[in-house]
């Protein structure tokens, strides 16, 4: 029996991917500025008119990258968003818990490293040329987390804030952890490290942004 032919559009995801991979490999060790487009062809085997036919030029493969970054954090947090609902958090300690978890389950990419190593390489001048501004990237997961919290301000679950600066309070600790244990990859003694600091993390933010006396005693986030 004769095999059945792969679908001409999903040949062209599989080169898209191939080709966003490596460029962004590129991008993290060379530098946005230091790559050009004949090495992402020569690195991803498309070269010629099949490569300037699924980018026209390197602007747009970041700008691929960006939105697949951005797809996943969105993705993430509304796991996060989901678990609410659906009542899989029963407590404030676990709502920070499970943030903490799926954003660092997040930064852990190695889609997510590599992005920030160009954005920590060449972020100021990308952003001086107008070709990708990361502040905007992390704004948007900010506003997503600000979201999150304002909801349970209305619920009366979380001390009523401002929403935007109860969300950096909230992304700070973990963007540091980001910054020390998975970029720069300093060594981290066991999987224990890791979890401690969840666990830590998760209590001291209750404590922050509770309006309890006790803001560690388990309670329903539905029907405070």
């Amino acid at each position: 029996m004769r095999a059945m032919a792969r679908p001409i559009n999903a040949d062209a995801a599989v080169t898209r991917a191939r080709i966003l991979d490596a460029a962004l490999e590129l991008f993290a060790n060379r530098g946005f500025y230091g790559t050009s487009m004949r090495q992402i062809g020569a690195a991803s085997g498309v070269t010629g008119s099949a490569l300037y036919h699924h980018f026209e030029n390197k602007d747009a493969i970041l700008h691929a990258v960006v939105g697949e970054l951005r797809a996943l954090a969105d993705a993430q947090l509304q796991q996060v968003a989901q678990g609410m609902a659906s009542q899989q958090v029963t407590s404030l300690v676990g709502l920070f818990r499970r943030v903490a978890t799926q954003l660092l389950a997040l930064f852990e990419l190695p889609l997510h490293r590599k992005m920030f190593q160009v954005v920590m390489t060449d972020g100021p001048r990308l952003r001086a040329e107008g070709v990708f501004n990361a502040e905007e990237l992390v704004a948007a997961q900010r506003a997503r987390v600000a979201g999150i919290l304002g909801a349970l301000m209305e619920a009366g679950m979380v001390r009523k804030v401002d929403p935007g600066h109860a969300a950096m309070m909230l992304m700070g600790p973990l963007l540091v952890y980001r910054q020390f244990y998975i970029v720069w990859g300093t060594p981290v003694a066991d999987r224990r490290e890791r979890e401690g600091f969840i666990k830590d993390y998760s209590e001291t933010m209750a404590r922050a942004l509770s309006p309890d006396r006790d803001p560690l005693a388990p309670k329903s986030i539905h029907g405070y």
